[in-house]
């Protein structure tokens, strides 16, 4: 069958997580290109197929392949075509390497400078808005007990009621948009990530059983630590875990709680099997998107912020009854940026292997 595996090295089974002979005589674009029409691959393996074998032509092609675990890793390499010896046809082989990194540090930087010039605006701006907002609250506290002493008007009451939580609303308006502007250091510790993830499971289990909703918290067996701040990451997966237990489903609502180790990082991940997001590519980790009528539309964008101050990358996958946000911490030092090296080839024509 045209597109099968026939080769794939050692450094791809290690990016991908599959086994050679889990992949060999499988469709390559079915087995591991994410959507390869919408990104390019099929229209770029066409165009490989047809280019003469003796010329040396390769076909510039980009794509994201998915491991074993889920996750999506970002690849740009070529496509090439050659002739095998006698009758048994031809091969193309893909050689490139993954850019999953360096996109990521290059997000990064664009976010840090963009951050830079909002950084200063927002110490001066908070420090403006929150002197008006805390003479408003103690005036309206006064006004509650002049109320109070007057009877109590039931009305009047539940005004200053309104005007006192929309007050809070905008300082926690402020204090998330200064945190988000201006994060404070990171205080790392070396911090045992089971029991992180046993007690934010912990913080958020009445909430959950309140919404009707089952937390499964999923550990393993052994000690997994790294080096972090723990508030920081704390706060990461309590939003995390807010946002999931709102978003499941009220019958049979259930969120996962999951840590495991992989190669060089800490994997943790929260989902949940509500019924995903209405926008496909929604910028959910920008400053002031929020889906919720009450949201600030700064939390996702605080703990993109902290994940990505840990050297880290917080990452979503979402669809109808399963949405998946994927923390990845660091352990120890990492590897280097891995490679694709003449790792796959594909049989063009009846998949006969080499």
């Amino acid at each position: 069958m045209k597109g099968c595996v026939q080769l794939f090295n050692r450094e791809a089974e290690r990016i991908t997580g599959y086994a050679f002979d889990e992949v060999q005589g499988n469709h390559f674009a079915e087995t591991l290109v994410v959507d390869p029409q919408s990104c390019g691959f099929l229209g770029a393996w066409q165009q490989a197929t047809v280019a003469p074998a003796q010329d040396g032509a390769v076909v510039l092609v980009g794509c994201v392949l998915r491991t074993r675990s889920g996750r999506r890793r970002q690849v740009r390499g070529t496509l090439s075509r050659a002739q095998l010896e006698g009758e048994q046809g031809s091969m193309v082989f893909l050689v490139g390497r993954d850019v999953t990194d360096e996109n990521l540090m290059a997000a990064r930087a664009r976010r840090t400078e963009k951050l830079a010039a909002v950084g200063t605006l927002a110490a001066g701006l908070a420090h403006e808005i929150r002197n008006p907002l805390n003479g408003a609250r103690l005036h309206l506290t006064i006004l509650r007990r002049q109320v109070k002493a007057a009877g109590g008007d039931i009305e009047a009451t539940e005004a200053i009621d309104v005007v006192d939580g929309e007050i809070q609303r905008l300082s926690l308006l402020v204090t998330d948009f200064l945190n988000y502007a201006q994060p404070r250091e990171l205080a790392r510790t070396n911090t045992s990530l089971n029991n992180l993830c046993h007690h934010c499971g912990e913080m958020v289990r009445g909430s959950a059983a309140e919404a009707n909703v089952t937390l499964d918290v999923q550990v393993p067996l052994t000690e997994l630590s790294a080096v972090v701040d723990r508030a920081k990451i704390e706060q990461v997966l309590l939003n995390l875990l807010d946002n999931a237990i709102a978003a499941a489903p009220d019958k049979g609502g259930k969120v996962v709680l999951r840590a495991y180790r992989e190669p060089d990082v800490a994997v943790i991940e929260v989902i949940d099997n509500g019924g995903g997001f209405d926008e496909p590519g929604a910028p959910i980790f920008d400053a002031f998107y929020s889906t919720k009528s009450n949201g600030t539309g700064l939390g996702l964008a605080i703990a993109h912020r902290i994940v990505t101050d840990h050297g880290g990358t917080l990452t979503v996958t979402s669809e109808p009854g399963d949405t998946r946000f994927v923390t990845l911490l660091p352990l120890d030092t990492p590897s280097p940026p891995p490679t694709l090296g003449e790792c796959m080839a594909l049989d063009e024509n009846k998949g006969k292997q080499l």
